[in-house]
């Protein structure tokens, strides 16, 4: 399993693993990031170790993670239910078998997964504010919008009061996932500066894997920069 390429981007990578691995990247009490958590850095270093060791049996290969899962170039990967739907509709003789993500013990939730999402925006500008606010309440906030947009993209809308999740238990894909969300604990930091959680997180990996500077000393680098926007903000 390529750990260190295995979760769409860097940004996303190190919440996946330093998660598993149960640091934490904020404390939303004291709005302070907290990226040199020990478990954080354990995670990066664990990362970079086998980014070291195992990258170039990967040379050749399709760089999409999926795809390489797909063409059985890879025995395991980190996923949610659309990448399943992708994996059986271009290998639908794979054997699969689904589980929660490894974490390590005594640290952290034993679940380690993670909630994204996507966004409906506004476009600024626009000359049908009411009739677009109606529809994002539809597709975000109603239990008969949310199940036709969750079931159609295969989503699991963050509305809970969803009819997408009555169809979604029945299913035993989507009925595994489903178990898994409601038991996940963690999310990518809401605040004001997410964006610069994410352009510091995205930086900081790459010397790390180059060997160019060390883990503890990249992550306390970008949790300084982050504090001091966050400090900024306030």
């Amino acid at each position: 399993m390529s750990v260190w390429d295995n979760a769409w981007g860097q940004l996303n990578n190190l919440y996946t693993w330093g998660w598993a691995f149960g640091g934490a990247f904020y404390d939303v009490v004291s709005d302070t990031a907290t990226l040199t958590d020990p478990q954080v850095v354990k995670a990066l270093e664990w990362l970079a170790d086998h980014y070291n060791r195992y990258v170039m049996t990967l040379a050749g290969k399709n760089p999409s993670f999926v795809r390489r899962f797909i063409d059985e170039d890879e025995v395991m990967i980190t996923a949610h239910t659309e990448v399943i739907g992708e994996v059986l509709n271009f290998n639908p003789e794979i054997k699969l078998t689904l589980g929660i993500m490894p974490h390590e013990a005594g640290v952290g939730p034993e679940n380690p997964a993670w909630v994204g999402g996507w966004r409906i925006v506004l476009v600024e500008g626009s000359q049908y504010t009411e009739e677009a606010w109606k529809l994002i309440r539809f597709l975000a906030a109603d239990p008969v919008g949310t199940g036709v947009f969750g079931v159609t993209a295969s989503q699991y809308p963050g509305y809970r009061y969803s009819n997408a999740y009555d169809q979604f238990k029945m299913d035993p894909i989507r009925g595994f996932f489903a178990q898994i969300l409601e038991a996940a604990q963690r999310v990518r930091p809401v605040t004001t500066q997410s964006d610069v959680f994410t352009r510091e997180i995205q930086a900081l990996v790459r010397p790390v894997y180059a060997g160019e500077k060390s883990p503890q000393a990249a992550l306390a680098e970008a949790n300084r920069r982050i504090n001091q926007a966050l400090h900024d903000a306030r």
